[in-house]
């Protein structure tokens, strides 16, 4: 066999580099199953293909798309072909059918997306990626070097030009195209530094590179730039394209949230599921509670329950909208969407199903606990809860907004909802709560006002039992006028928490604000600080 130029290794070779383990790949009889969503009967993505690979050889597996390329490699790679999915068939090398484990030890497969560590540098990851795939005998200082020589070829220019001329000017530069050979594939190969083992291909690179920018076509490219820049008469930005009708942004995003709402069960199914067994948690754990004054305690502690931990389980709305807000600054940055018309849609699209939410947890909770056995108390309870996720939830959109990573969104809401609770008034009473918090948050605390609320609710109107002391007097928990009846009177146990009566349109109002505050918060950080 007579020695050939690898264009690749930058050195001459008489014989093309192989596996020496695996001789070849095959496959045969590959079916691949799942479950179609519509007709639920089985469907069948990969129908028997069969093929074969021999050491040395590559091969291109071609079709449009959908057509099972990444499902069929997917399988040969023994990876999950599909979600739900039944594969059958055999996979094998050497003619031996091979399990996972030793797949792996003899192959590697590149994914179609990449799965990296934001917090490591280029050099970092890919510095690990060496030590965790190099054998033993290369060294770390040898891993270290190649790292370096390969970030150090990225980014530099080798020509830029017709196609008709790029044949000739490589050939006048020294690098002439062999016979018989694909000129893109030539020109790729012959910058390709994957596979440099004495550093040949580096160099060559740079040669090519540092030709370009010292050549005449760069200096003719130079003057073709600024010449353009001077002949042109048409002024772009008065260009004005086409767009849709204004409304129809908005009612498209409408449309497609509402679709995704009822089909993602992250975005809102999980959460009814969870918010129905908080509800039924809660009901069983204060379970029927009488009317006499050792009762009333629970009682309390219920409404607290109730609003806090609504509000505390909105975090897990965040996935959702960070998916959401990814898909709208792809579209803003193509001029598509505006932050106005997301936020609009966001919220709108969520009013019907945090209210289905709030309907489907106070049914359960209310009638088990026992409260109020009235239509008017139970609708206000409603709207208290409706009001309390409205909140949570822009509170989540707001932070998500700032900080658009999962972790750190998930953790700051949390914290936030911690915060509330602490300066609501019922772990600390408001006549003993530190200045600095209460007049910093507690005023702020969406949380307070939805605990007054149910609190004046249910407590307003309400009378509780007294107890007896040995001596058979009665023995009142809360002094109230009514202490010589042997009855506590509602309205003493909001005065013991410093809730006034009424003003139930004052902080109905109010709540509407903060609603509203964070929306506008969250509208203003993805207009300004996230263009």
């Amino acid at each position: 066999m007579e020695s050939e130029q690898d264009i690749e290794l930058g050195q001459s070779s008489s014989y093309r580099p192989t596996n020496d383990v695996v001789d070849n790949l095959s496959w045969s009889e590959i079916s691949v199953m799942v479950k179609d969503r519509v007709t639920k009967k089985p469907l069948s993505i990969l129908t028997k293909p069969a093929g074969i690979v021999n050491a040395g050889e590559m091969l291109a597996i071609m079709g449009p798309s959908g057509s099972g390329k990444t499902t069929l490699l997917n399988t040969l790679a023994h990876r999950v072909a599909a979600s739900g999915a039944t594969t059958t068939g055999d996979i094998c090398v050497n003619g031996i059918r091979i399990d996972t484990t030793t797949l792996r030890g003899i192959s590697a497969y590149v994914e179609q997306e990449d799965a990296l560590i934001g917090s490591l540098t280029v050099r970092e990851t890919m510095i690990f990626a060496a030590q965790l795939a190099l054998p033993r005998n290369v060294t770390k200082a040898e891993a270290f070097r190649r790292v370096d020589e390969l970030i150090g070829s990225f980014g530099r220019t080798c020509y830029f030009g017709s196609i008709e001329d790029a044949p000739r000017y490589f050939e006048e530069i020294g690098y002439p195209i062999p016979a018989m050979t694909n000129p893109a594939e030539f020109f790729l190969d012959l910058i390709n530094i994957d596979l440099d083992k004495n550093g040949e291909v580096l160099k060559r690179t740079e040669h090519i590179s540092d030709t370009w920018l010292e050549g005449e076509k760069r200096r003719a490219l130079t003057e073709e730039i600024q010449k353009s820049s001077t002949m042109s008469k048409l002024d772009v930005s008065s260009i004005k394209l086409p767009r849709p009708r204004p409304y129809m942004i908005p009612l498209t995003l409408l449309q497609r949230a509402w679709i995704k709402a009822y089909r993602d069960v992250v975005a809102y199914g999980i959460r009814i599921v969870m918010y129905l067994g908080l509800a039924i948690m809660m009901g069983t754990v204060w379970l029927q509670l009488g009317d006499s004054q050792e009762y009333i305690q629970p009682y309390i502690n219920a409404m607290f329950f109730s609003g806090a931990f609504i509000s505390f389980m909105a975090v897990a709305y965040v996935p959702a909208f960070l998916e959401d807000l990814m898909t709208f600054q792809k579209e803003r940055a193509n001029g598509l969407v505006g932050p106005s018309s997301f936020i609009l849609a966001n919220f709108l699209i969520g009013v019907p199903f945090l209210f289905l939410i709030t309907i489907l947890f106070s049914v359960v909770a209310y009638w088990l606990v026992g409260m109020r056995s009235d239509g008017s108390a139970f609708m206000t309870f409603v709207m208290w809860l409706f009001l309390d996720l409205l909140a949570a939830e822009s509170l989540v959109v707001l932070v998500s907004s700032i900080f658009p990573i999962f972790v750190v969104s998930l953790a700051i809401t949390a914290f936030a909802n911690g915060l509330w609770m602490c300066v609501g008034g019922f772990l600390v009473p408001m006549n003993i709560l530190n200045v600095f918090w209460k007049y910093v948050f507690h005023y702020i605390d969406y949380q307070a006002y939805v605990f007054q609320g149910m609190m004046v609710n249910e407590f307003e109107s309400a009378t509780y039992d007294c107890g007896r002391a040995a001596d058979g007097s009665f023995s009142c928990m809360y002094p109230s006028e009514l202490n010589s009846q042997g009855k506590i009177d509602g309205g003493a146990v909001l005065s013991n928490l410093n809730i006034s009566r009424g003003q139930t349109g004052q902080r109905v109002g109010i709540m509407i604000s903060i609603i509203v505050v964070y929306r506008v918060l969250a509208f203003l950080v993805l207009g300004f600080l996230r263009k």
